[in-house]
């Protein structure tokens, strides 16, 4: 189950992205705020922003923007690179 407190933060930072603004700016807060974050966190804002009204197209057209903001933050992301650091250590 998605954590209620990451889901409104990430909300609003898809929110604030929506609104226009900078990806940079809303990038540094996330950092700030989240050393990672569950693909199912991210999901769950989205489902949230179209339960409250946002256009699902619009949402869509934003996924490229909500990738940059999250990239290589996803648990899965950084799981994965975890498992490669270990891999080049020990070959």
């Amino acid at each position: 189950m998605a954590e209620l407190g990451n889901v409104q933060q990430l909300k609003a930072m898809l929110q604030r992205l929506g609104a226009g603004e900078d990806l940079a700016s809303v990038r540094e807060d996330f950092v700030k705020e989240f050393k990672d974050v569950p693909v199912k966190d991210i999901m769950a804002a989205e489902q949230e922003l179209i339960k409250d009204g946002a256009d699902p197209r619009k949402i869509t057209k934003l996924c490229d923007l909500h990738s940059a903001l999250f990239h290589g933050k996803t648990r899965f992301s950084t799981a994965r690179r975890k498992a490669r650091s270990s891999a080049s250590r020990s070959g």
